[in-house]
């Protein structure tokens, strides 16, 4: 699959995810949580289950704290070829503070 096209299937995922946000938020007020996002990222196979679960010398934990062989997702391939090609796409416009 080339590039054009990973990151075509990418940026669907992420404008669906968006949408189910946004419905979310429409029927149930502010109430929305990180496992629901969890969920609909599960849902749009926006992220991958990583075989054998975590593993400190290839992982990054951040603020997680997981034990060797816990449940390790990451994104989806096509959706970190969009996220990639959407950040670069990027314009940062200079602050209106700049000298």
């Amino acid at each position: 699959m080339g590039d054009a096209n990973l990151i075509a299937l990418g940026k669907d995922k992420l404008a669906r995810i968006g949408l189910q946000i946004v419905e979310h938020w429409i029927e149930c007020g502010y109430d929305l949580d990180m496992s629901e996002i969890f969920d609909m990222l599960i849902d749009t196979n926006s992220i991958e289950d990583i075989p054998g679960g975590f593993d400190s010398d290839k992982h990054e934990a951040g603020n997680h704290d997981p034990r060797e062989g816990d449940p390790w997702y990451e994104l989806a391939a096509d959706v970190k070829a969009a996220r990639k090609h959407l950040n670069a796409q990027r314009v940062v416009s200079p602050s209106e503070d700049a000298p």
